[in-house]
């Protein structure tokens, strides 16, 4: 019960944080990771991922909950695409 409020919570903040501006973290490079489920999670979904202008949300086929178990190929892509994204916009500030 008590991860469940403290998930609450983090969606109630996110929730009122996203309504603040339409991209709360600006260009900040970000990925969601998902898996098939029913269309109100995959709209959270969608909203987590427009938290940025160039968020990108990927559905994880063939995943259950624990994605990282399922598909460690697809988390590893992920966070080697944010990488680079993060450094390429750091080069150009540059």
């Amino acid at each position: 019960m008590i991860i469940a409020d403290s998930w609450r919570q983090e969606f109630i903040a996110q929730r009122q944080q996203r309504l603040a501006s339409a991209h709360p973290l600006g260009s900040l490079p970000l990925i969601v990771l998902g898996r098939n489920q029913n269309d109100v999670r995959l709209k959270d979904l969608k909203n987590m991922s427009a938290l940025s202008t160039v968020g990108e949300l990927i559905i994880a086929e063939n995943s259950g909950h624990e994605i990282h178990l399922y598909r460690p190929d697809l988390v590893l892509q992920s966070i080697r695409k944010v990488v680079a994204a993060a450094r390429s916009k750091t080069r150009q500030k540059q």
